[in-house]
């Protein structure tokens, strides 16, 4: 079963059995970045970050999505930064790229065909 992820700001102390709870004395002080925000995994599992990080979502080099907290580990990967955001259906594919340098170049969603091509130049 998920929980469904919301934010509670109120005065009081927290609930013996809460979790990610945060008690503070100072007018104001009950700021949402002092709790977690949570992110997708795999198999609808979440993970969490503090609130000042990111969640991401990347294309794996066999063309799998690889969601997580933090900071992606490729250059294929968009990042976002609110609680869960990481959930798009769709997410472009990825090819590698030559212009001098090896890049990471993004294609489209219907694109999902790389090539590569060896030229023969004759002089």
């Amino acid at each position: 079963m998920i929980k469904i992820f919301k934010v509670i700001q109120d005065c009081d102390l927290c609930g013996e059995k809460e979790e990610n709870c945060f008690n503070c004395n100072t007018s104001y002080c009950n700021e949402e970045k002092y709790v977690d925000k949570q992110c997708w995994i795999k198999n609808k599992k979440l993970c969490n970050t503090p609130h000042d990080s990111y969640c991401f979502m990347e294309r794996t080099e066999n063309n799998e999505k690889r969601k997580g907290c933090g900071n992606c580990s490729t250059l294929a990967c968009k990042k976002c930064y609110k609680n869960r955001c990481n959930d798009w259906n769709n997410i472009n594919y990825y090819c590698y790229g030559f212009n001098g340098t090896k890049i990471v170049k993004e294609c489209s969603l219907t694109e999902s065909d790389c090539y590569i091509v060896k030229i023969n130049n004759k002089g």
